[in-house]
């Protein structure tokens, strides 16, 4: 893994200072950017997983890709039996 930075394309969060305190920010979107960073950064199982952090100097939040895998992580391949759409049925 790259020790290279990713900020996420097209999406901001902000503080609410205004609003009450069960309120922590807010998220806006920017569509097309943001599809566009989610298919590129996207992992096999379809997930992109994101951090929301506080800059050092002016403690203001940005969201950055979190690329972290575990070391040796090989890609997982479904059990022999199993076909696509076999075992979604949940009991309840």
């Amino acid at each position: 893994m790259s020790n290279e930075r990713k900020f996420a394309d097209g999406i901001i969060f902000k503080k609410k200072p205004q609003a009450p305190e069960w309120v922590l920010g807010g998220l806006s979107i920017k569509v097309d950017e943001f599809v566009k960073f989610l298919n590129e950064n996207k992992k096999a199982d379809g997930w992109v997983n994101l951090d929301i952090k506080l800059s050092k100097q002016e403690s203001k939040p940005y969201i950055e890709l979190d690329a972290w895998e575990p070391e040796g992580k090989k890609e997982e391949a479904p059990e022999s039996g199993d076909s696509e759409g076999e075992g979604d049925d949940l009991p309840f």
